[in-house]
């Protein structure tokens, strides 16, 4: 029962980013795209206000009469900083859509100091909820620039419109701007809003009035969106916005078209995604070129969208410029899609969200979009410097919010992505967006600098003068680690000396046990402790399965760097009698466990009791493997590198045995338990064991379900809503 339900838990997950190509075809939106049936429009049409600028325009029909919610300021102040301080809600009304439109009443202005909306109003979006308007708007207090988003409701589009005395909470605390609702027909409400980086954020509400709960936290990061229009049609969701930089439409601040299947994950572009250009084109044949086109809101009318809208500038004057769609786009009723939001209140290595693995998801994503994976990089380096803090993990939702202050794996191991993700923007002479660009230089430049610090700072004094390093600055682990030492050295191997991190990794050899059990950690008095957990009461007779191949593998870190094998061939021998320690399965050659009490997995996972062949610690092993391998040629000892070079084979070759085709990633255990692995699946690409085809699903599924695995750069075990052995989505 257990492998069923999580099975159909992630089915479900999954499920719609398999049906994907199906609705993102061009014909769910009919045989035209949006742009190619925009037609000519005429002149004088539309909303201006002479005195003033008018930006955005959100547009409902009531009766015989169309409504323009549209923001204005005075031209004094300038376009288009002055509406920080002076915009203000207008509504406006024609008797055709295309206008022109008549100034009827101010909306949301100005009042009294110590309301949240005081100062400016921008940003109208129009809505009719049951026989309720609704009208979003972003909005700040006097004197301040920090903009919030909220409501105005009335039972008349003509009023009396009855403002709120706080924001709407949106789940997540930001600058906000650019409201777009979608609206089910049970009431509840999926909102698009970004805040001032143009980060892209989805909150879900049971209605309008909230409370919201942020669904996806990064809709696309690797690209600048603003400007949402948001709308159903189809069975699928789809969003026009303004492509800030041109990652989608290859123009800027052309409007983009975005689909997903659930209104919350999976965003891709439509076949044809440019959904309108820069180009006006008037009915006396002549044509408009504003040197700015933005805010864009489609009139639906009797189920079809009849209109398109946007703000425009020509240079000196701003107003609001409808143009007909022709034939019009008929939208395909859709069922509500009710969406709840997955259990996310979990800690440390159930539930946590970790900057460790955050190489492994730059690997896997750059394949397909650097750029994504530059921005998952940057968003991980300022949440780094929001919290003023590089923690072990983190889960703002949980009663425990936080591990170990100043983690030396958190800091370093982001940057063997950042190495990762330079070498491959060199090889492939792609490169991410100016402003991304400039964001990643400076956080990995920053980032560097605080590594080496926390680095630095973890060292303490071993036996016989020995300088150790214990995996925090803190010295709340206490100890010399492993694997730690090892992910030190890969991010940022210029904090030690060669001879540092030689003398490291003979302190952590010499600790090794008769039986040829590799430590977990050392003390600084040289005393080789065997098994994560206390001292007192170990976890597990003979330690974590990954112990014998991270020796290899800081043997082989240390070669690498200083060309000098030494210290390879004084502890051959004992690193063979390692690897030959660690349990295998003698069916297939993979790291297996058939007792939690004897041995437990990769020590970032040590308190789950995985159970049979081990996916993680099977592709350590192999990598150990072939590095065992590579070291043993390079000493003039072809015939034991051999042996090595052959169980890495035969480890690749039974590795499919824990892949789950239908959900495209690798499974944590054989056994116990027979979930979806993100970690162990990142890991199988970043190393280099995954097919071809493997690393492309795993890639899709990642893109897909980012929002699911992802906070601020820093990665989940399991997705959201799933727990180590435990049957079904919470």
């Amino acid at each position: 029962m257990k492998k069923l339900g999580i099975f159909r838990f992630f089915a479900l997950l999954l499920g719609a980013a398999a049906s994907f190509a199906t609705f993102a075809e061009p014909q769910t939106v009919g045989e035209l795209s949006i742009a190619e049936r925009i037609r000519p429009v005429a002149k004088g049409t539309g909303f201006a206000m002479d005195g003033y600028f008018v930006w955005c325009g959100s547009v409902i029909k009531v009766g015989e009469q169309y409504h323009m919610f549209a923001s204005r300021w005075p031209v004094e102040t300038k376009f288009p900083e002055g509406y920080r301080q002076n915009s203000e809600i207008v509504r406006a009304v024609a008797s055709r859509p295309e206008g022109p439109y008549k100034f009827a009443e101010v909306v949301v202005g100005k009042r009294e100091p110590d309301k949240w909306d005081s100062g400016m109003a921008h940003n109208p979006a129009i809505y009719k909820a049951g026989d309720t308007f609704v009208l979003y708007y972003n909005a700040s207090a006097i004197g301040s620039r920090y903009r919030q988003i909220g409501i105005a409701t009335a039972p008349s589009v003509t009023g009396p419109w009855t403002r709120r005395d706080k924001p709407l909470d949106l789940g997540f605390a930001a600058d906000a701007n650019n409201p777009a609702a979608c609206f089910e027909p049970d009431g509840s409400v999926r909102l698009f809003w970004r805040t001032v980086n143009l980060r892209v954020i989805i909150s879900v509400a049971r209605s309008f009035e909230g409370p919201y709960t942020v669904a996806n936290d990064g809709v696309w990061p690797a690209a600048r969106l603003e400007d949402f229009f948001f709308f159903k049609h189809g069975g699928a969701y789809h969003v026009v916005c303004e492509d800030n930089a041109g990652s989608v439409t290859g123009h800027e601040r052309w409007g983009a078209h975005l689909c997903s299947p659930d209104g919350v994950a999976a965003w891709r572009p439509t076949a044809r995604p440019a959904a309108y250009d820069h180009t006006i084109r008037w009915t006396d044949g002549t044509e408009f070129h504003p040197v700015r086109r933005e805010r864009p809101w489609f009139l639906i009318e009797n189920g079809k969208i009849t209109h398109l809208f946007t703000g425009v500038y020509d240079g000196e004057r701003t107003w609001n410029q409808p143009v007909p769609l022709n034939p019009p786009l008929s939208l395909t009723p859709s069922p509500a899609t009710p969406w709840k939001p997955p259990r996310d209140d979990g800690t440390y290595q159930n539930g946590g969200y970790w900057a460790t693995p955050l190489p492994w998801l730059m690997e896997t994503l750059m394949r397909v979009d650097p750029a994504r994976a530059a921005a998952a990089f940057v968003d991980a380096v300022e949440d780094f410097q929001a919290r003023k803090d590089i923690n072990e993990w983190v889960n703002d939702n949980a009663p425990k919010k936080r591990g170990v202050r100043d983690y030396c794996a958190s800091a370093a191991m982001p940057l063997a992505g950042a190495k990762r993700l330079r070498a491959f923007l060199a090889e492939s002479g792609k490169q991410p967006p100016p402003e991304l660009a400039k964001k990643f230089d400076a956080a990995e430049k920053w980032l560097r600098e605080q590594a080496k610090r926390v680095l630095r700072g973890s060292s303490r004094v071993g036996k016989d003068g020995v300088r150790i390093f214990t995996p925090d600055a803190t010295g709340g682990y206490g100890a010399f680690w492993v694997r730690d030492w090892s992910y030190m050295i890969e991010g940022c191997p210029e904090a030690f000396t060669r001879e540092e991190i030689r003398d490291g990794y003979l302190f952590l050899a010499a600790a090794q046990r008769a039986d040829g059990c590799m430590p977990d950690r050392v003390r600084a008095d040289g005393k080789g402790v065997y098994s994560p957990g206390g001292e007192a009461k170990p976890f597990s007779k003979n330690g974590s399965v990954d112990q014998s191949p991270f020796m290899v593998i800081l043997c082989h870190q240390y070669w690498k760097l200083h060309g000098d094998l030494d210290p390879f061939r004084r502890t051959a021998d004992a690193l063979e009698k390692a690897m030959r320690f660690t349990p295998r399965n003698p069916a297939n050659g993979l790291v297996t466990i058939t007792d939690a009490a004897l041995f437990r997995p990769y020590s970032f996972l040590d308190t789950v009791p995985l159970v049979g062949d081990q996916q993680f610690d099977s592709v350590l092993f192999w990598d150990a493997c072939i590095k065992l391998a590579e070291m043993f040629a390079a000493a003039g000892q072809p015939d034991r590198a051999g042996p090595w070079r052959r169980e890495a084979e035969r480890v690749k070759k039974s590795l499919s045995t824990l892949w789950d085709g239908k959900l495209g990633l690798f499974v944590a255990a054989s056994e116990k338990w027979r979930q979806p692995s993100v970690w162990g699946s990142l890991f199988a690409v970043y190393s280099g064991i995954a097919t071809p085809e493997q690393s492309d699903r795993i890639t899709r599924w990642c893109l897909d379900n980012f929002h699911l695995i992802v906070h601020r750069g820093q990665i989940r075990h399991l997705s959201k809503g799933a727990f180590w052995g435990r049957p079904g989505p919470e």
